[in-house]
C-alpha cells in the first residue's frame, strides 16, 4: 500500500469531520450533522 505523507493531515481532518457528523446526528442535531458531512465531502474532494 502506497501512502504519501502529505495525505496524513487531510485524512485526520476527514476523520474528525466524520466523527463530528456522527455525533451531531446521534444527538438529533440534523443541521450541524449535515454541515459536518458536507465539510468532510469538501475535504475528500479537494485532497483526492
Amino acid at each position: 500500500m502506497n501512502f504519501e505523507k502529505r495525505m496524513i493531515f487531510p485524512a485526520v481532518l476527514f476523520l474528525c469531520n466524520i466523527a463530528s457528523a456522527i455525533s451531531c446526528f446521534a444527538a438529533g442535531d440534523w443541521k450541524r450533522g449535515l454541515y459536518w458531512a458536507a465539510s468532510s465531502v469538501c475535504i475528500a474532494s479537494v485532497s483526492a
